[in-house]
């Protein structure tokens, strides 16, 4: 599962990617990438400007990426929604 929050306009964006694991020995939140785009007109695709991956770090543009509370608490509450709908199996 992948939780993607998106914020911007029609030319300039910010998108967050997270992916919730659950392991016997360890459960939590991956916050996998972060990425600034960008796009002259509506019917362009979306260029990357600015890039940070967890897992391609030799390709990260940015250092340390943000992490804004409204962000993190928003995704928190896309998960909460996402379980909700899971049936109870038995």
């Amino acid at each position: 599962m992948r939780i993607e929050i998106i914020r911007g306009d029609d030319s300039r964006r910010e998108r967050w990617i997270f992916e919730p694991f659950v392991d016997i020995t360890q459960d939590g939140i991956y916050f996998n990438s972060y990425g600034i785009e960008t796009r002259k007109t509506k019917r362009q695709v979306w260029k990357r400007q600015f890039h940070w991956s967890r897992l391609m770090r030799r390709d990260n543009t940015i250092t340390v990426p943000p992490l804004p509370k409204d962000v993190e608490d928003e995704m928190r509450k896309g998960l909460r929604d996402y379980i909700d709908t899971w049936k109870i199996l038995r």
